[in-house]
């Protein structure tokens, strides 16, 4: 397997967060986590990391000028790896022209980590976990092993009771060798599949995709309970 020389990040900021309720219509990615947008936690955390040479925000439509101009009004270092472009109707749809925006590059990179911009306590040590796996396998992902008796529920009626051993939660960021995930990307959009990650797609693909253990601090926010959480959260972390 080739050597990984150049890794690029793709921050997934185009979601409409449908889920989280909020009357003000403000998707999760922007809402404010101890007075700062949720995204730009995890922008900095990828930008400032030396082993990242481009960070690509992808976010909805008619808002990259907007979104490029608030995100450079909070970041610090890293400015200069920073670029913006258009999602898709989708959550795959938009890592995959953020694929392709790193395609037209005049060098894309070897490697390509994929986060969501609602996990805003990605960490230096597990984007290095993560770096040190994808130098060596095609593709992984994070994950946190599951603590909680997991039941397979019909109707409201408990069917079985799931067996926890082998279980982890999935997170981002997940990992792949760049080539070969716009490649998989390539195939799904031709063959319509519909996946919910990179990780899914990868193994669609015919690769094995590895898991990095991570923390279950490393928290998606879906619902207003969520960000509650990650404020209580934020109290406790240096950052």
């Amino acid at each position: 397997m080739t050597s990984v020389n150049s890794i690029a990040a793709i921050l997934v900021c185009a979601g409409s967060g449908k889920r989280f309720g909020d009357d003000s219509q403000v998707p999760k990615q922007y809402q404010l986590l101890r007075g700062t947008p949720v995204y730009t936690w995890g922008l900095r955390c990828l930008l400032q990391h030396p082993r990242i040479e481009r960070v690509v925000i992808v976010v909805a439509a008619d808002m990259e000028e907007e979104i490029g101009a608030d995100a450079l009004k909070w970041i610090g270092e890293g400015k200069e790896k920073l670029s913006v472009t258009t999602g898709g109707a989708t959550r795959q749809a938009s890592v995959f022209n953020g694929l392709q925006f790193l395609s037209r590059q005049v060098r894309p990179p070897d490697a390509v980590l994929v986060h969501d911009a609602a996990r805003p306590f990605i960490t230096g040590t597990i984007i290095d976990d993560v770096i040190k796996c994808v130098e060596k396998e095609p593709a992984c992902t994070v994950g946190s092993p599951v603590s909680d008796t997991v039941k397979r529920v019909d109707d409201n009626i408990i069917g079985a009771t799931v067996d926890r051993t082998n279980l982890v939660a999935v997170q981002t960021p997940q990992a792949a060798r760049f080539a070969e995930l716009l490649k998989a990307h390539q195939r799904a959009e031709a063959d319509g599949w519909v996946t919910t990650d990179d990780a899914a797609i990868m193994e669609m693909a015919g690769y094995k995709v590895s898991v990095v253990l991570s923390t279950r601090w490393n928290i998606k926010i879906t619902t207003k309970e969520d960000l509650q959480i990650c404020e209580a959260l934020a109290l406790s972390i240096n950052r």
